[in-house]
């Protein structure tokens, strides 16, 4: 064999030789590829993870909106508040380490009533030693600040500055009584000595004019009516009805009950007049409780006001004048020196109401609905009630009848659209409803009819029976439209001017409920926290991205598997 040839097989030898060591070579590396791809896979997927859990627990999106579970919220601070939260420092320097609150909105508008202002805690909680100190009003025109600073309160997140302290410093300093944008500042401060200021802007939309009260004395002899005068306000300052009267006398300091009828008021004309006698009643009642305790009566009584504005906003006091240093005192008195308070000879006892006549029939005759039902001894309660009321209210009536006479009674129920339900109590109901909704109006009554050879007498009826001597138990169906799994119901009533909720059982989508007065009524019902969305709140996310990184992850194992199971036949092919 020549030299030729036989370099020629050393080269193709040694070939081979490479050739297999440049595949073991490949093999390795394309292990470690393929561990170091399914690292960044795991890596991508703990990624896409983590951004899920900072978007649920309220980091903002890419549309600068803040997330809680499944809802989004609006952000509402400025971009000039945030700088301003951001670089607020404190005398003492501690700030740097814990933030103190902010206002969260830079406009607000002030339509009347309580003032109440959003703010950030920042570092605290309700549970800390933060505290507002006030709100004060800048002048940027005149480039100074007053120096009567409104009173604030701090609850929870909101700063609270109360209608009655607005219109007593507006009316000393003449502001936020004309319509325009005015620069405030809230204050805040802890017990360690930080403190803060938040700046707004506090929009007025209307004039206003606050109501003027002269201080006088009015002699009072008991003879004749006392009437107090004063201009009302206008817009937010507009007082629109009197509630409460107190009469204030005596040494003690005792006052009667306060006065809720017996007086006029004439808003237009800015009067309140009072009766003379219910004057008296109260004078008489804080002097025998001052003699029993060896203590003058004195001649003069202050005449405190309750009133409330055409806005709806509560006053007490509101006849209180302010002196210089900030001190109030009651505007109106009587002078009462020459008032005779000898107690009136009693009345003398009605007469008895008669018993009823064994003879007297009084039967219930049912409900007339299918949606409400009663035991029998609801019903045997309602007989005896209504009979009970008409022989009281209608004793003269019935004497002309003799004792042939018969007395039938029900109980009605009628539905009532939203639009027949008068405002007041709408808004008695709506006061109590904290989230939950009404399903539906009521009204509720019992009715009686005063028969006699089987007919109803003229003049005795439709006769309501507006209180029983106990109370009973309805049972009221609920309407397919208002029923749903999950939801919790109840019965809301309205008596004496207010709303309340009565005690109430839902069994077979009937709610059963104990009362003993009629009058509007609403079916209330209120979505269980444990279905609907809630419910999936905590569930794994399922949207596009998930779907996403999953067809990613599978098609890189594919790839990876693929690899491997080629690198496999390749070594087993040159074995």
């Amino acid at each position: 064999m020549s030299e030729t040839n036989i370099n020629g097989q050393r080269i193709i030898a040694n070939l081979g030789k490479d050739m297999d060591t440049m595949r073991n070579g490949i093999r390795k590396r394309l292990r470690k590829s393929l561990g170091f791809l399914l690292l960044l896979v795991m890596l991508g997927a703990m990624t896409v993870h983590a951004e899920d859990g900072e978007k649920a627990s309220g980091a903002p999106d890419d549309n600068g909106k803040a997330k809680e579970g499944n809802v989004t919220m609006e952000g509402n601070v400025s971009g000039d508040l945030e700088n301003n939260a951001a670089g607020q420092e404190t005398e003492t320097g501690t700030n740097a380490e814990k933030k103190l609150p902010t206002v969260t909105e830079s406009r607000i508008t002030w339509d009347g009533g309580e003032l109440r202002i959003p703010v950030d805690l920042g570092d605290y909680s309700g549970r800390d030693d933060i505290f507002a100190s006030g709100m004060r009003i800048v002048s940027e025109a005149d480039g100074y600040v007053f120096n009567s600073r409104f009173n604030a309160t701090l609850e929870g997140n909101m700063v609270i500055v109360p209608f009655r302290d607005l219109v007593e410093v507006s009316d000393r300093e003449q502001i936020l009584t004309k319509a325009g944008d005015y620069t405030a500042r809230v204050g805040f401060y802890t017990e360690a000595g930080e403190s803060s200021e938040s700046e707004f802007t506090l929009h007025v939309p209307s004039d206003s004019t606050v109501w003027k009260i002269t201080s006088v004395t009015e002699k009072f002899d008991g003879k004749e009516d006392v009437t107090f005068s004063f201009v009302n306000g206008t817009n937010n300052y507009e007082i629109e009805s009197i509630s409460s009267i107190e009469v204030f006398v005596g040494m003690g300091g005792v006052n009667a009950p306060d006065l809720t009828s017996g007086f006029t008021f004439d808003k237009r004309a800015g009067t309140l007049t009072i009766e003379k006698e219910k004057i008296k009643e109260a004078l008489r009642y804080s002097k025998k409780i001052l003699d029993g305790s060896g203590l003058d009566l004195g001649t003069e009584a202050a005449i405190n006001v309750g009133a409330k504005t055409s806005k709806g906003i509560d006053l007490y006091r509101f006849n209180r004048i302010f002196w210089e240093g900030g001190i109030s005192t009651t505007a109106w008195e009587i002078d009462f020196t020459d008032c005779d308070l000898t107690e009136p000879e009693p009345t003398p006892e009605p007469e008895p109401t008669p018993n009823p006549s064994d003879k007297t029939v009084s039967e219930f005759a049912g409900t007339g609905s299918e949606e409400i039902s009663i035991s029998k001894e609801s019903a045997a309660l309602i007989e005896k009630s209504a009979l009970a009321y008409i022989q009281k209210n209608y004793a003269e009536e019935l004497a002309v009848l003799g004792e042939d006479y018969k007395i039938t009674s029900r109980l009605n129920l009628s539905n009532q659209s939203a639009a027949n339900v008068q405002q007041t109590v709408k808004d008695a109901f709506s006061s109590l409803l904290n989230g939950k909704k009404i399903g539906r109006y009521y009204e509720i009554g019992i009715m009686a009819d005063v028969l006699q050879d089987g007919k109803a007498v003229e003049g005795l009826k439709e006769i309501a029976i507006p209180q029983l001597e106990e109370k009973i138990v309805l049972s009221l169906k609920i309407p397919e439209s208002v029923r749903k799994s999950g939801r919790t119901y109840q019965m809301f009533h309205y008596k004496n001017q207010k709303a309340e909720v009565l005690n109430s059982e839902t069994r077979d989508n009937t709610i059963s409920f104990r009362t003993d007065s009629f009058s509007p009524y609403a079916l209330v019902y209120a979505e269980n926290a444990n279905t609907g969305n809630a419910a999936s709140a905590n569930s794994p996310k399922t949207g596009d991205e998930t779907n996403m990184l999953l067809s990613l992850v599978l098609a890189m194992l594919s790839v990876a598997v693929g690899f491997t199971v080629f690198a496999m036949k390749r070594k087993a092919i040159h074995r």
